[in-house]
């Protein structure tokens, strides 16, 4: 996003108002980065954050994937 947008890491992150190593560790999916400061740096550039819950598959899903040998 911010490549595509033309930001450099500094500018980001002094849009942000972030470290510019916070910049470095969110563009390297390092853990320990926390939520806000995703998006953070998401609303600098315009974007947002979604939160989606995870939709477990039912079991009649599971007895499709699996075929009969299962089911």
């Amino acid at each position: 996003m911010r490549l595509e947008r033309g930001y450099t890491q500094v500018e980001l992150a002094k849009m942000a108002n972030l470290p510019r190593l916070k910049i470095v560790q969110i563009e390297a999916g390092k853990p320990g980065v926390s939520v806000a400061a995703y998006a953070r740096a998401a609303a600098a550039m315009g974007g947002e954050m979604r939160v989606v819950p995870q939709q477990r598959p039912t079991l009649d899903e599971i007895r499709e994937l699996l075929g009969d040998q299962y089911g």
